[in-house]
């Protein structure tokens, strides 16, 4: 007896989670009838999260290797549901991981937050490749995206997932610098991934760094021989990170910079030096910064215009006043 869609009683009941329901009807049918998309009763069960029933179809003799019409054995859908619980039930009943290498549908589900677990869950099992073949995603760089750092620091041990470019172009180092998730940074960094690794087409990990303010993701890529003098993006005037890191008006990433070789006295295409931007944009303390590491004062750009001059145009009176006072004592 089943309906239009091939269901039969134990689909329904298993996929309600009526144990009493299922353990009447257990004995009287087959445990394994499939609807018109090949789902078993078992499936329908944990696609809705009932262990308990679970339990009593694969106790019974439910097949726990059972693939549907897109080659999905149960294991493969809880997985994509982040339900750990069933996963770890299907496991310890002898679940197999291998068919998440021959499917030819990935993971449906976004992850999630639910889906942290269920990944700690298989790396213990060893199915690093499967992993990543299902998942159909870059895991690394969503560990960093959300801040997992205990998923991120298991997930660098693994090349497969080090390595990896997302579809966007952007390196797992350089999602985890604009991210700010500094210890997925470290980890990458101490596992001697070079963070002068560009993203196809687009910024260093640096680069993302400075521009979203992160002093420590700075200060650790700096002390792993990132480039302080690399260039911020592409076809940018030829303009350094330590102009960004100006124009921002950040002292503590410009300190580093510098510190770590930064050119402070650096020009661009129209002459101007990092000084130029943060008297531009009125960034006292980034300016004073500038000054005792060196900036040149007297420097003219293309339009024989000086930082002080620049300063006063702009109505910053006391960058004006700090670049004057310093001319005075040269």
């Amino acid at each position: 007896m089943w309906d239009n869609w091939r269901l039969q009683p134990l689909h329904y009941a298993s996929a309600a989670g009526h144990v009493d329901i299922v353990n009447l009807l257990i004995g009287k049918v087959d445990l394994d009838p499939k609807d018109i998309y090949g789902r078993t009763p078992l499936i329908h069960c944990i696609t809705n999260g009932h262990i308990a029933t679970a339990s009593v179809l694969l106790e019974n003799g439910a097949n726990i290797e059972f693939h549907d019409g897109t080659n999905w054995t149960p294991l493969l859908y809880v997985i994509n549901g982040g339900r750990v619980g069933i996963v770890d039930l299907l496991l310890h009943k002898g679940a197999q991981v291998r068919p998440m290498m021959k499917t030819h549908k990935f993971m449906s589900q976004p992850l999630r937050e639910r889906h942290l677990a269920v990944i700690k869950l298989l790396l213990e099992r060893g199915a690093v490749e499967k992993i990543r073949r299902f998942a159909d995603e870059n895991l690394l760089l969503w560990a960093a995206e959300k801040g997992h750092h205990h998923l991120g620091r298991r997930l660098v041990l693994h090349e497969e997932f080090r390595t990896p470019i997302s579809t966007n172009g952007v390196t797992a180092p350089a999602y985890a610098s604009e991210k700010g998730n500094c210890e997925i940074v470290m980890e990458l960094l101490e596992k001697e991934i070079s963070p002068n690794e560009r993203c196809s087409g687009r910024e260093l990990p640096l680069s993302y760094a400075v521009a979203r303010g992160h002093v420590s993701i700075t200060k650790e890529l700096l002390k792993h021989k990132a480039d302080p003098n690399a260039r911020f993006g592409k076809g940018m005037d030829g303009q350094m990170i330590l102009f960004k890191a100006s124009k921002l008006g950040n002292p503590d990433i410009i300190e580093g910079l510098v510190t770590w070789g930064a050119d402070v006295n650096a020009r661009d295409a129209n002459a101007w030096t990092p000084i130029f931007h943060t008297a531009y944009n009125g960034h006292l303390s980034a300016t004073e910064k500038l000054i005792n590491r060196g900036a040149d004062l007297e420097v003219s750009n293309t339009s024989d215009k000086t930082p002080l001059w620049i300063a006063k145009k702009r109505k910053h009176t006391e960058v004006a006043d700090l670049i004057s006072s310093h001319l005075e004592i040269v």
